[in-house]
């Protein structure tokens, strides 16, 4: 059975400094501002919680702290923006006035990343350098600091598609974050020892079948497996209760429409809950979603708008 999300619109994206394209990548930064890049230009956009570009800061080239392609945004929630850039494979940070803070280089494909609150970065791989689902990277410089949990053939290749890697810190601070392939939800402790197993849950709806990853370079078979086989997007952990969204296959509305749709899932001490499905087209694409301070956020095309504008909304989760 599909459901009707309960979605509270936030402000309408003004473009009053530049232009924007079709959002790509966006974070919040606090509770007055986001920040958001988008197609088209090389542009890195503030914006206040009203809609209004607070900030425009293009550093486009080839310099130590300039990138090619913005590729992915996010804020550490200190007034700090960290960029990755793919084409240079390198990742920038600047603070809140447009300053450089840091570069260094990352050899090897990111599907997302996250700064942590200790000049660490957890980032969600999208390569097989150390075979694993997460590097923690010394913020300063880079410097590998350990990986965390080996990943199947089946993860990799649901990288290959658009979207977020599940994973957020805590209301608690620790970080949390699964595979793309599987239910099993991991926490990371206080003092970063080994990622421990905080739930793992069945769904009749999320099957991955690792004989399907063997491709051989086939094209159209390794769409069909990304356009039919579930993978996780998001989790969020507040207090006892955690929060999975994963974005599943195909499924038929009341009035006999089909699309692809995303399932929620509640679990409550570690034991499955409830769960609720959702068109995509009451969301938005998997990559426009962002957890803060135990909410979940979303940038969408503004209904109506006819694709001219877009919107900052907060998705008011089912009790």
């Amino acid at each position: 059975m599909v459901s009707t999300p309960d979605v509270t619109p936030i402000c309408t994206l003004q473009e009053n400094l530049g232009l924007l394209g079709r959002v790509t990548s966006f974070d919040l930064c606090d509770d007055s501002s986001f920040v958001l890049i988008s197609n088209g230009n090389s542009n890195i956009y503030t914006y206040s919680m009203a809609g209004a570009q607070k900030q425009c800061l293009n550093k486009s080239g080839r310099a130590l702290y300039e990138y090619v392609t913005p590729t992915l945004v996010r804020a550490d929630g200190e007034g700090n923006l960290y960029l990755w850039c793919s084409d240079s494979q390198k990742f920038i940070s600047y603070d809140a006035a447009g300053t450089p803070r840091l570069a260094f280089k990352y050899p090897s494909a990111v599907y997302d990343f996250l700064p942590l609150s200790d000049q660490v970065l957890a980032v969600y791989t999208a390569g097989r350098r150390h075979g694993n689902v997460i590097d923690l990277l010394d913020g300063n410089n880079g410097t590998v600091l350990d990986t965390l949990v080996q990943s199947s053939e089946a993860h990799y290749m649901l990288t290959s598609a658009l979207g977020r890697g599940a994973m957020s810190l805590s209301d608690k601070g620790r970080f949390v974050f699964m595979p793309k392939d599987a239910l099993t939800v991991y926490e990371v402790p206080a003092d970063r020892g080994r990622p421990e197993k905080s739930a793992v849950f069945q769904s009749p709806t999320f099957s991955c079948d690792p004989m399907e990853t063997s491709f051989n370079g086939d094209i159209q078979k390794l769409l069909k497996f990304l356009n039919t086989t579930p993978s996780t997007l998001l989790v969020m952990k507040k207090g006892r209760t955690i929060w999975v969204l994963t974005q599943e296959g195909a499924v038929k509305e009341n009035n006999g429409a089909g699309g692809k749709y995303y399932s929620l899932y509640k679990l409550q001490s570690g034991k499955l809950s409830s769960t609720w499905h959702y068109m995509w087209k009451d969301l938005t694409t998997p990559e426009l979603f962002a957890v803060y301070r135990g909410g979940i956020y979303f940038i969408r095309m503004k209904p109506g708008s006819d694709g001219a504008s877009w919107e900052l909304c907060r998705w008011d989760l089912p009790s």
